[in-house]
């Protein structure tokens, strides 16, 4: 995918998403504003996206931070926000780290928020210090009631130079695409020419696909569509019958 700017070093996860999707980056204010509100977290672009990122390294980092959420409060004062989280309110959130690397253990898909640079992670899979420093907070929050904990890796950002080489490798929808149309254009004129010698076919229809497949890398549904539309540029109707039973 050609850039039109000069790529950053690192960018956000929302700027990676819509770029991915084929739009600019860095990206005008306007788009980028605007941003989550078009990105579907069940679109088929962002699944190829977590894999790329996943599949290449592409060095995720966030600020880690860690929410103590109350789930019945006997002695509740001022002194912690009235910040909601399933309806049940939280001490402010502690920055356990700014600019922290994830570890890929972390990477889940249905944890991911594109829209929101954030990833929901298990607690108990962070690293020894951290557990230890959430122990602590937690005892002392837990004197008011039970308490449960939550982890988010949030301002998530992404080594640009890494996610492009995943691009380049052909990871992304469009890529997959083009690739796709251009296997099938060159199958279907691979096949016209041979219609076009005015004869009829050698052999069955399925030999010529498994040829078209080694040749091109074509799929079956892009084989039958090459196949119909070169019999109809040729109009050498002889060859809609390949692989048919003669009765």
């Amino acid at each position: 995918m050609p850039l039109q700017y000069d790529p950053p070093e690192r960018c956000l996860l929302v700027q990676a998403a819509i770029w991915f999707e084929g739009g600019p980056l860095p990206m005008p204010d306007d788009v980028f504003v605007s941003a989550p509100a078009t990105i579907r977290s069940d679109s088929a672009q962002l699944r190829e996206l977590f894999l790329a990122l996943k599949l290449h390294d592409c060095r995720l980092k966030g600020n880690l931070s860690v929410e103590f959420q109350y789930l019945d409060v006997t002695d509740y004062d001022g002194a912690f926000m009235r910040r909601q989280r399933m309806g049940h309110p939280c001490a402010p959130p502690l920055l356990m780290s700014k600019n922290r690397a994830i570890d890929e253990i972390h990477l889940s898909l249905n944890a991911i928020d594109f829209a929101k640079n954030s990833l929901a992670v298990e607690p108990s899979c962070l690293d020894i210090s951290e557990l230890d420093t959430i122990a602590y907070h937690e005892k002392q929050y837990a004197a008011r009631g039970t308490v449960e904990v939550y982890a988010d890796f949030l301002n998530i950002t992404v080594d640009f130079e890494k996610l492009q080489q995943a691009l380049d490798k052909g990871d992304s929808p469009q890529s997959k695409q083009q690739s796709k149309i251009a296997g099938q254009t060159k199958c279907q004129n691979w096949l016209l020419g041979l219609m076009m010698e005015g004869g009829e076919p050698k052999g069955k229809k399925n030999n010529y696909f498994l040829e078209a497949k080694a040749k091109f890398n074509v799929s079956r549904r892009g084989f039958d569509r090459a196949w119909s539309n070169a019999i109809d540029e040729s109009g050498n109707a002889r060859w809609s019958t390949a692989g048919r039973k003669k009765s």
